[in-house]
This record gives C-alpha cells, structure tokens and sequence, in this order.
C-alpha cells in the first residue's frame, strides 16, 4: 500500500460494480420502514434536533419505542434532510455511495493484512456485486448495517497500522483512531461490536506484541464504557429499554414462553443454515422473515436444523484447513463470519428478528474472503492463469443481474409487499402492512381481508385488529371499532396506535351519538397513548383538537397543540388549530398571525385559506371572505363549505342574490346528498 497510485484502477473497478449493480434504484421512493424512520421522522427535520436525536432510542422519531441506540445513523438522515428534505434520490445515492466506499475499504484492508491483489480484488467485487446487500443498500434504513461495517473496517485497518509503524507516537494516534472508529460503529448499529473479536484474531494471526493489543483492548474498554453510558441515557439500561420482543418479530419468544431450550436452538441452528443459503444461492430473497416464515423448529433432527449441523460441522473443518495449512486469511475471514453472525444469530441474547438479510451485511465480508481466496486459487488448480478472474468476473455479471432484478421490488411499498407475498406469502406482518396500505389509500374493503387473514395466522397479534378496527371506523362504524380496540389494549397493553384509535373511535361515536362521556373516555384513551409515545405530534394533536372542539379547555387545547408544533414544526393542522383556539378567544390578530403562517409554510393547501376566510366573514369583511372562499375553490372545487359559504355571503351579507344562487345551485349539483342541502333548497324557493 506504499503507491496508492497502484491502487487506483482497482478501486476504480470496484466503485463501477458497486454503483452499477444499484443505478436502477436511484429511482426509487421510500419502502417499509423508510416510512417511519424518515418520512414520519420528526428528529430528522432540522438539526436543532440533534441533543434530541443522541438522546433517545432509536425509533423515537416517529414515535415507537425500541431497544437500540443508534443515534449517528439518524444524524445522517438529518443530513439527508437538510439537503434535500424528502426527496428520496439522495438518501438512495448516499446510501449506494456508502457501499461502494466500504467495498473499497474492504479491498484496502485486505492489502494491508497481505493479501495478494487477486484474491482482495476477487473478495472485493464479490461483496460489492453480492445480492444479499440489496436489502441495507435499497432500505435507507439499511444505512445503519453499512456505516457500522465502514467503522469496524476503518478500525481494523487502524488497529494494524499501529501494529505495522515503529514510531510510539504514531502508533498511539493510530490506536485511538481505532477506538474512535470503534465507538462511531457502535453509534452507528451494535453489530459493530465484532470489531473486538476481529481485532484479537488479527493480533494472534500475525503473532503482534501484546503490549500493542492490550493497549488497543484498554482504549477500546473506554470507548465501550461512554458508549454504554451514552445508551443508558437514552434507552434507560445499558442493554435494553425494558421493552419486550414480540412473537410477531421473532418466533424464538414463542420457544422461550413454553420453556422448551430444544425448540429454541433447533430454531437458532436453523437459521444459520438458512443464512448459509442465502449467501450461496441468492436466489429467493425476502424483506421480511417474521412470523410464520421460518417455523420454530421441533428439534434438532427436524431436516432444517440437520443441514445447518452439517453446515457448521463445515465451518469447523475450515477452520481446522485453514490452520493446519497455515492460510491466515481466509482463516481470520471464516471466523470472521462467525463472529460477526454471533451478536444477531440469537444464540447469546434474543434480538428483535431471528432472520434478516440485512444483518449478513458485515458478516458476508468474511464469507466473501474464503470465497475470494477459493477463486484465487483457481489458477492453481487448473494450471491456467487468468481462469480465476473469469470465474470472479462471471460471478460478479450474474449477481449485479440479480440485483438489478430486485431493485425494483424495493421501489415502493406497493412494489415490496407484493413482491414478499410472492416469496412469503404465510407472514402476518407482510399481511398487516399490505392492509395499511389499502387503507390509506381507502379501498376499505380489500384491506378488512389483508386484516382478518393477518390475525388469522397470528391470533396473538394486536396491529392487524386494531387496524380492521381502524378501517372500520373510517367506515363510519365506530361502534364496532371499540371492542375490536379494547381487545388489542388487554392483549398488548403498551401498544400505542391501539390506544389512539380507540380514542378515535371513542370520539367519532361521541360526535354520532351526541354523547359527551364518550369524548372524556377518548381523552382519557388519548392520554394513555401520549404516556406510552411521548414524542408522537399525532397523538398531542388529535388531543388538543379534542380539547378544542368538544371539552372548551382552551389552555390544555393549547399546550398540546403547541406540543404537537413543537414536536413536528410542519404540522399544519397543528398550526390552523391554533389559529380556530385563538379566534374562539377573540384574539383575532394572533389568529391571523398562525393562519398567515400556515398560508405561507403552505401555499398549495385550502386550509389556511378556509380559515381565513372563516374568520373574514365572522369579522364581516365581505370582500376579504369572497377572496379567500374562491382562493379554497381553487385549490379545493369539492369543498362543499366554501360553496355554502359563498351562498350566504351574497345572501346575507353582499345583496347579490344572483350570486348566492349560483352557488347554492352549484353546492346542491356537487352534493345532493349534503346534510345541509335544506339550506340551500330553501333559498333557491324564494
């Protein structure tokens, strides 16, 4: 590595295959967790949030609660943001760049421990092209795997510079540029924790100075500590945040309820088999492997756990060759796989999947060096130099074909979940998230039956029925939403959306029935949902606007109103809520104030216009009104209000009779069906 000129035609190489295999994904929007992570991340919309964003969990943002800290991760989307706000071609383009920069690293640290060019560039291309890493690349969330394996390698690398110079002064800079890389990887995701391991295999491998290794352990052991106090602060313990992993995430909690050890490494050990598969055959490939994708084993002779035996028996005898035969490299890279597969194989601790593609990432770096080493003797064994770098080039057109083949699956969640039922077509989860799409997009009905066939593989699982109960309140049967909630609320009692959409239902049926005490069971509902995601501006806004609308207390109407401003500062309706509380207080100017802002933060939306032009004719300001009526049309024609409005502007207050049937006659051809169609009828007989 003394000429980096040398190096500058392989890392050339090397970035052309690891953008070209993603250039079709540029293309794409925001898929599966992307949703919550960036779109509906509040954290990420200004860097003022920063204190915020290194001081809670790391699905705090869009209001969930988790168990991982991974704060550096976040703060790049905020970057994101601030660049180019929601527009999903930079977090994809960074996202690629950031693979290409660790395949590049990967290569660099390969020449640095002594492999020959061949078999680095080989491992190279075959990380860069291998398409197991569609998932981290695709999924902007997947940013979090690939920055944390940038720092364990960025680490390595330092770690064997201070063990290569002879200068102590250097050799300590480099030592601390370690364990700060160290320290960014853990920031980044905790998988980055199979540095230590790496760092150990390195030292004993090429038999360096102890005093160097434990020098670099103690620097390491420090950073670890701040790391564990930085987590601590944010989650509340050093491991977890107290939250419990669901059966829906990981079937393993199912092994572990039932007390039954057996089932529950069967079903480890299967998985590892299935991990294997994956690398060597990527063939069919899965976002999601929640439950009931991979059952949980009934032993250890069942077929799966059988093959993943055998194919850890495999690994043993590699590594066995490897240091009979003395091959260092490839050694280190099979116990690399190992190792780094450890902390997210649920062997030691039950994390929150028990399979995800996303999680090979680091680890196939060790798989890609064994396979690199494998191809590079390939010249040997067939005793035609050359063959090697064919067989490698082969291999690499066939995965970057692959990957330009699935991109497109992650252009959107349309595109995913339709795609995953394909490959996974018994996951509740995939199920559930098919049905919320539906829903939003209001085709009711077909998103009941994604619903009901979701519970009905996970009877135990509480986001499908609160969402049919959610479906059908926005088909206008909150009755029949409010046990399907209460059910969801004594199953899973700190799941929030249930608890919010009770309070929805609670509130619509209030409204139905003209029921008061059903508004204060809905705020009460809607407390509850606030006590278990604080930071959801949501749920602070469904609550003032209750407040506001139904319970006449101004001042908690505000403070939760100015909560949900605060929270997520482009929440209009938090702004022309605001507005309605100070015009119903007669502070006509501060009114004004938060409807000229909302106008201005959001020029294309009716409501602002709307509002003003509510408060123009409450003000009877006939020509004010008229404009910001017809400013709504404009925007809006089907706002039956403003035609309404207009009607009793011309009537009541303007003398022009021609104009207000005009537009009651215009009302009544929009909305034949409206329940204030008397009004309109009334005034036309005259």
């Amino acid at each position: 590595m003394k000429n980096p000129r040398a190096n500058l035609i392989p890392f050339l190489i090397i970035l052309v295959v690891s953008a070209g295999c993603y250039l079709n994904a540029l293309g794409s929007g925001f898929a599966f967790d992307d949703v919550d992570m960036v779109q509906n991340n509040f954290l990420i919309r200004s860097l003022k949030n920063m204190p915020e964003i290194w001081r809670t969990s790391w699905w705090s943002g869009s209001g969930r609660r988790s168990n991982e800290y991974r704060p550096l991760a976040v703060f790049s989307f905020a970057l994101n943001y601030t660049a180019g706000k929601l527009n999903p071609l930079g977090y994809h383009l960074v996202n690629i760049l950031l693979h290409a920069l660790f395949s590049i690293l990967f290569y660099w640290f390969l020449k640095k421990i002594g492999s020959d060019e061949k078999m680095a560039l080989i491992s190279a291309l075959l990380f860069a092209a291998h398409p197991i890493h569609t998932e981290p690349v695709n999924n902007i969330v997947g940013r979090a795997e690939i920055l944390a394996a940038i720092f364990v390698f960025a680490g390595l690398i330092q770690f064997w510079n201070a063990h290569k110079t002879n200068l102590p002064a250097k050799r300590l800079v480099c030592l601390l540029a370690s364990a700060m890389f160290f320290l960014l990887g853990m920031l980044s995701k905790e998988s980055a924790i199979a540095l230590l391991p790496a760092v150990l295999f390195l030292a004993l491998m090429n038999r360096m100075p102890p005093t160097n290794t434990v020098r670099a352990f103690l620097f390491y052991g420090i950073t670890l500590v701040l790391y564990l106090i930085m987590r601590r602060h944010a989650l509340g313990g050093f491991v977890t945040s107290g939250m419990k992993v669901s059966p829906i995430d990981n079937v393993l909690v199912l092994a572990e309820q039932r007390g039954g050890w057996i089932p529950y490494y069967a079903t480890v050990i299967k998985a590892f088999g299935i991990y294997v598969r994956l690398l060597l055959f990527p063939l069919t490939l899965s976002a999601d492997y929640s439950y009931n994708q991979v059952p949980l084993a009934t032993g250890f002779f069942e077929a799966g756990a059988v093959i993943s035996i055998i194919l850890l028996a495999a690994h043993v005898w590699l590594i066995y060759y490897f240091w009979k035969n003395k091959q260092w490299i490839p050694l280190w890279g099979v116990l690399f796989f190992l190792f780094a597969l450890a902390p997210v194989s649920n062997a030691f601790k039950m994390i929150g999947t028990l399979i995800g593609e996303r999680l090979l990432y680091l680890p196939s770096a060790g798989f890609c060096i064994v396979v690199g080493w494998a191809f590079s003797r390939a010249d040997l064994y067939f005793r035609r130099r050359g063959i090697a770098l064919i067989l490698c080039a082969l291999l690499v057109l066939a995965y970057g074909v692959r990957c330009l083949l699935r991109n497109p699956e992650w252009k959107d969640d349309n595109a995913l979940y339709a795609a995953t039922l394909r490959t996974s077509p018994n996951v509740a989860r995939i199920h559930n998230n098919i049905g919320t799409v539906l829903k939003e997009e209001k085709n009711y009905s077909k998103a009941l039956i994604h619903f009901e066939r979701a519970a009905e593989i996970a009877p135990f699982y509480g986001a499908p029925i609160a969402n049919k109960g959610e479906v059908l309140r926005l088909m206008g049967r909150p009755e029949e939403s409010i046990p399907l909630q209460e059910k969801v609320i004594a199953m899973q009692p700190d799941y929030s959306p249930a608890h919010f959409f009770h309070a929805e239902a609670l509130r619509d049926a209030g409204e139905k029935n003209a029921d008061a005490a059903l508004y204060k069971k809905s705020a009460e509902s809607y407390k509850s949902a606030i006590a278990l995601c604080p930071l959801m501006p949501l749920f602070h806004l469904r609550l003032g606007m209750l407040y506001l609308d139904h319970h006449s207390q101004p001042e908690l109407s505000e403070e939760h109103l100015k909560k949900a401003r605060e929270l997520n500062a482009r929440l209009l309706p938090a702004l022309t809520a605001l507005g309605q509380l100070e015009m119903r207080r007669k502070n006509y100017q501060k009114a004004n104030e938060y409807f000229i802002q909302a106008k201005k933060e959001f020029p294309e939306d009716p409501a602002p216009y709307y509002y003003l032009g509510m408060m123009a004719l409450e003000l009877k300001n006939p020509e004010e009104t008229e404009k910001y009526f017809k400013d709504v049309l404009a925007l809006a024609p089907n706002d039956p209000f403003s035609y309404l409005n207009l009607g009793r502007l011309y009537s009541d207050n303007m003398d022009r009779p021609a104009d207000a049937r005009k537009y009651y006659r215009q009302f009544l051809e929009k909305f034949p069906d409206h329940p204030l169609r008397a009004e309109a009828e009334d005034y036309l007989k005259k």
